[in-house]
This record gives C-alpha cells, structure tokens and sequence, in this order.
C-alpha cells in the first residue's frame, strides 16, 4: 500500500510541474526560437455540426468553443466522417516529438461531458507509421477527468494519457497541419490546445541552454 501511494504521490506531483510548464508555454511560446504550438479553439476556420463560439470570462482569451450538453451518448470511436468537429493549422516540424494537451471545461463538472477524441492530417508513430488520421476511425482519446475516481472542476488541462502521461505525435512533413477535434460526449468546452515538446526534453534543454548575450 505504501509503495502504490508513493507512485500515485509522485505521478501528480509530475504532472503539476509539467502542467506549470504547459502554463507558461501557454505564455510565451510565440517567440520566434520556440518550437511549441499554442491554438484557440475559438478561432477554428473550420466548425460543424454542434460546435459554438461562447463568451466565457474564465477562458483563455474570453472565449471557448463549446458543444451543448444535450445528454447524447458517448460515441465509442472515432468517426471518419463526423458530423460534430472543428479544425485548426498549425506549423510544426517532422521528426520532433509533440505532446498535446487541451484545456476544458466540462458542463456541471460532470464526466458524461469531459472527452473528445482528435485526429491529425499527417500524424505518425516515432518509427514513422501513420496514426490516428483525419478521415479514418483512429484518434486520440482526451478526458478531463485524469484517472478512475479524480473528480473535475472548471477549466483544467489534460492529454491522451489515463492515470499517467500519454504518449507523443510526430508529423510526416515539416509545414503545415491540420489538427480536427470531434466530439466524444457532448457538453465540454474547450479553449486552448498546446502542443509541447515532452517534458524530459524541455528539462534537458533548460538546463543546457545557453545564456542570451546582452
């Protein structure tokens, strides 16, 4: 019991420093040296079905893009044809790991309304396998809630993982992406969505980075 509590102590403490790193990029990842993407959901070019612009004072930049909680079921797999999605670009390198995480905020804190799955143009394994790809029945699972019996409450982070980190995308091509968010359980917004480099990388390269000349 002692052992399992210490690994349980030492995940969330794990997860609290990278979600203040996730934070700060949320901040600063428009310098021109950054290889992170940061996106507003609000701001998708590309909206279907039950996906809408809401006024929200606590979301980053005064605005999520939300689906209504309409008590639907939860939708087992991905879609290769949702009727329910938005789509963003971003730039982002090939041959580079990205950790995604999405901030949201499920209606009534109920997880019936905490999940969306997401899918990429040109997403790859780290051997170079596509995955998880627009137009196919593969996708990301993302749900608030963090593990079996965590609660949510408000705006929070989290990524593909359960219980633990999830595991990194890698793109095809340098350039371009598309990235397509369909719903999963209907009732969650969604504000914000980040990708990073992963969080021992971004610890080596603190800790080797040179100091800026004056």
């Amino acid at each position: 019991m002692a052992k399992f509590t210490t690994l349980k102590l030492t995940a969330f403490a794990s997860r609290a420093l990278i979600l203040f790193f996730i934070s700060a990029t949320a901040t600063t990842a428009h310098a021109s040296n950054s290889n992170d993407v940061v996106l507003y959901a609000s701001k998708a070019p590309v909206k279907a079905g039950t996906w809408n612009v809401v006024a929200d004072s606590a979301a980053a930049g005064g605005y999520a893009l939300a689906t209504p909680d309409l008590g639907a079921p939860t939708i087992a797999a991905p879609l290769a044809q949702p009727v329910s999605y938005f789509q963003l670009t971003f730039p982002a390198y090939s041959g580079t790991a990205y950790h995604l995480w999405i901030r949201g905020k499920s209606a009534e804190n109920s997880i019936n309304n905490d999940s969306v799955f997401v899918q990429f143009s040109d997403s790859v394994t780290s051997s170079g396998s596509a995955f998880d790809r627009i137009g196919t029945t593969s996708g990301m699972t993302m749900i608030l809630q963090s593990c079996t019996n965590s609660g949510v409450h408000g705006w929070g982070w989290t990524d593909n993982g359960w219980c633990s980190l999830g595991a990194s995308v890698y793109f095809q091509n340098t350039g371009n992406h598309t990235i397509q968010i369909q719903v999963r359980q209907d009732g969650l917004s969604i504000d914000q969505i980040v990708m990073i480099q992963p969080f021992w990388r971004r610890i080596y390269l603190c800790s080797h980075q040179r100091p800026k000349s004056a």
